[in-house]
């Protein structure tokens, strides 16, 4: 697709389940954590759970780390390393349990003096509170 828009994404799957799958009726929804696409899943399919994608939500995690120039810190330091690992499995908690285990992550940085802040930043305003918790999370999901 070349534009991946909300539009876009609206026009694609009011064709697809006009002309394509009339009767598919999805109980569940893996998604990546493009919001347009997701947005348009969920009003196509309301009576559908969606989920997010704890691989994309890691490879975005990973290309931020490496946007950020994190990564020479990464390779060299192993607290820095241990920090990436912690915060790449958030998602594997519960929900209600994602945020409390942030926190734990930032006093492990702050004990071992690592600067990661751009990396924290970004977690905790895309992830956490654009994304949130409820999405982000794959704890017991089946897919």
């Amino acid at each position: 697709m070349e534009r991946k828009t909300s539009q876009a994404y609206d026009a694609v799957l009011h064709f697809a389940k006009v002309n394509l799958l009339a009767e598919f009726r999805p109980s569940v929804i893996l998604t990546d954590f493009e919001t347009a696409l997701r947005e348009m899943l969920i009003r196509h399919f309301p009576s559908a759970t969606a989920h997010g994608c704890w691989f994309h939500s890691n490879q975005a995690v990973w290309r931020k780390m490496r946007k950020l120039g994190y990564l020479n810190h990464i390779n060299t330091n192993g607290f820095a390393l241990k920090t990436l690992k912690m915060i790449m499995v958030l998602p594997v908690l519960p929900a209600g349990k994602i945020e409390e285990g942030f926190v734990v992550i930032k006093r492990y940085v702050a004990r071992h003096n690592i600067n990661m802040r751009g990396l924290f930043n970004y977690y905790e305003r895309y992830w956490i509170r654009n994304v949130g918790v409820e999405l982000l999370s794959v704890y017991k999901k089946k897919n």
